[in-house]
């Protein structure tokens, strides 16, 4: 990333959101205090754009930033699995056995739930 450092055009940078407070930490510490967008579902019904900067994305706790990063997530109450929404596992839970859940998936490990397989949330 240091051979990045000076760069001043827009940079694009995928991040899996169990390495978001890793990777944020580490561009705050490259680049500094720089403004950012960051993106979630992109083309999809719960696309997210949070407009903020690297300083309060790495210096934020339970919000979209930091080990407690917020996301919606859509519960199996039955078999306690937990999916992104538009996962072909979460359409085919029963309506009684859904629940949405906006958090993070840190507190959804704690109280039972365990990732689905197929998307990996």
């Amino acid at each position: 990333m240091n051979e990045l450092k000076t760069e001043k055009r827009t940079m694009v940078f995928y991040i899996s959101p169990h390495e978001y407070s890793t990777v944020i930490a580490e561009l705050y510490e490259c680049f500094g205090d720089r403004e950012i967008a960051l993106c979630r579902e992109l083309t999809k019904l719960n696309e997210e754009i949070t407009l903020t900067t690297l300083e309060s994305a790495a210096n934020s706790e339970g919000t979209s930033a930091g080990t407690g990063a917020m996301f919606t997530y859509t519960l199996n109450i039955k078999s306690k699995k937990f999916h992104d929404p538009g996962c072909s596992g979460a359409t085919s839970i029963k309506e009684e056995n859904r629940d949405t859940f906006t958090g993070n998936r840190d507190e959804l490990i704690a109280s039972g739930y365990e990732p689905c397989g197929q998307c990996q949330p």
